[in-house]
């Protein structure tokens, strides 16, 4: 599941820090949920029970049916939009599989997915874990589209639709140019679905756009199978099949498109929930070199980030900001 890359948020997490919180107060964290099936990841859910009040969620789900179900469990502060997030406003036929969270708007490769095992070695069952059950025509949308009529700041943007990740993204181009500064998406190394665009081309459309790989998990493991595999007991590597990708857009681009402070600050939270202070930090350091006003607040930022992981705190401005000095 796209966003379950574990963190450090449990106790260390900038997010989670009353003095953050007061940094953030009147802003609110804009996630937009593609693949909405059940709740947010973590750090998301957890973050959304520390401060509901400061977080929104805009969700794409093409079932029709759990995008009813989710916007009855979560009545307030989220809003699932029943259809599938894409590259167009239009129709599109949605492959309903079981289990149903491998449902997907392109058909399952049986022809491919066929050679694994069905055992499920590694991370996913891929020959037996996509069995189509019915073909629906559900309506598509884009991000872009449903930002214009609800506007919606947007931050952090995952992606877990099961191989339209590129056309989701296609279709986002305004979003990912103006307003977000993460994505995370589940992608994949194989054709497991039908004409799908792969973890690849997903990452050259995110260089394009300006924003860093930072890192990836294993999404899914698979072996191919062969007569007697069980009973010859083969030591053998499991075949990558999908990964889950980390993407930050750079800092100075992303500072300077930014509308306020606030926004920026989010930034720093989510860089620090997912691991990387050393982003947290360069963000800051923009911040401060397009609003000077806000040295006071970044060396706050910086000192509750530094604390919080044990260090040592001081003041930052001749390390982090040295064309301030003098």
């Amino acid at each position: 599941m796209a966003g379950a890359m574990p963190k450090p948020w449990a106790n260390q997490a900038l997010m989670f820090a009353p003095a953050y919180g007061e940094l953030v107060a009147g802003s609110t964290f804009g996630f937009i949920d593609c693949g909405a099936r059940d709740n947010v990841p973590e750090p998301w859910a957890s973050f959304a029970a520390h401060a509901p009040d400061s977080l929104f969620v805009l969700g794409f789900e093409a079932d029709p049916e759990e995008a009813a179900r989710l916007n009855t469990q979560f009545a307030t502060r989220r809003r699932y939009i029943p259809a599938a997030a894409w590259n167009n406003v239009g129709q599109q036929p949605f492959y309903l599989t079981n289990p149903p969270q491998t449902s997907s708007l392109f058909p399952p490769n049986e022809s491919l997915t066929h050679f694994f095992a069905p055992d499920g070695s590694g991370f996913v069952n891929i020959a037996g874990g996509r069995v189509l059950q019915r073909v629906l025509e559900v309506p598509t949308t884009t991000i872009d589209a449903a930002i214009q009529t609800a506007p919606f700041d947007a931050d952090f943007l995952k992606i877990d639709t099961q191989g339209a990740e590129y056309e989701i993204l296609e279709g986002a181009a305004h979003a990912l140019d103006t307003s977000l500064f993460s994505v995370v998406a589940e992608t994949w190394l194989a054709e497991i679905y039908k004409g799908i665009r792969l973890s690849w081309d997903v990452a050259a459309l995110m260089a394009k756009r300006g924003y860093v790989y930072m890192t990836h998990e294993l999404a899914g493991l698979s072996r191919r199978s062969f007569p007697d595999a069980q009973t010859l007991n083969f030591q053998q590597h499991n075949q990558v099949i999908g990964l889950e990708i980390l993407f930050f857009r750079e800092p100075a681009a992303f500072v300077k498109n930014a509308a306020d402070a606030k926004k920026v600050f989010r930034a720093v939270g989510i860089a620090d929930v997912y691991g990387f202070a050393d982003f947290s930090v360069d963000l800051l350091r923009h911040l401060v070199m397009r609003w000077p006003a806000e040295l006071t607040n970044v060396q706050r930022c910086y000192n509750e980030m530094s604390s919080r992981r044990g260090a040592a705190t001081g003041q930052p401005t001749k390390a982090l900001y040295p064309s301030l000095r003098g």
